[in-house]
């Protein structure tokens, strides 16, 4: 056994317990004491690749910010007792419309290192689809957002048929012609599979 063997064995035991680690990695601290025959040591961290990366999210036409002034004029009770008045300002931007979109590739080759289940990837894709639902807040007034597609690639090998930029670049979104955008129907989602292999299927899961 070595120190190598040890990390090796807590990476293996964290992929096991957590699907998020599993999916997307993780950079962890341990603090872990270890004896390996007559040698001790610190595994003071360690790291574990995801099979998973996301791209930011871009909007396909510019968007426009607007601004909300929030105030706050309510005394505390000793400033009321002293007849005085704080004021706090503040604001918060929105945005009235805007389509994102964002790319998400699993390279199955460091899934099958860290133990990435088939009921893995369904949970990934049921995430994709469900992105906002129950996720309300006062920065997301429900309803507010939502997902509108989500497209899946599914290559024959684990290597995979084709490179993540010729698959992401057969989808094109964008606005339709001469049209300021203002909701989902003012844009065109087009796919073109005819520059990708045969061996590359494609579904839309929503």
């Amino acid at each position: 056994a070595s120190e190598l063997d040890f990390e090796r064995e807590v990476k293996k035991v964290l992929c096991e317990a957590y699907m998020d680690i599993r999916l997307f990695g993780s950079v962890i601290t341990t603090n872990m004491k270890y004896k390996l025959g007559s040698k001790k040591g610190d595994l003071k961290n360690t790291n574990v690749y995801g099979a998973v990366t996301v791209t930011g999210a871009t909007s396909i036409y510019p968007i426009e910010t607007e601004e909300h002034a929030t105030t706050k004029a309510i005394p505390t009770k000793r400033e009321a007792a002293k007849g005085q008045n704080d004021t706090m300002g503040g604001s918060s931007k929105f945005v009235n419309h805007g389509l994102y979109r964002f790319d998400v590739s699993v390279n199955m080759l460091k899934g099958e290192k860290n133990g990435v289940t088939e009921q893995d990837i369904k949970d990934l894709e049921y995430a994709l689809q469900n992105l906002f639902i129950n996720d309300a807040s006062a920065a997301r007034p429900a309803g507010s957002m939502n997902v509108v597609n989500v497209f899946k690639w599914q290559h024959s090998t684990k290597l995979g048929d084709i490179g993540s930029g010729d698959i992401f670049a057969s989808l094109k979104v964008a606005p339709k012609p001469d049209t300021m955008p203002l909701c989902v129907g003012d844009y065109v989602v087009e796919l073109d599979s005819s520059a990708l292999p045969e061996t590359v299927t494609v579904s839309q899961l929503k």
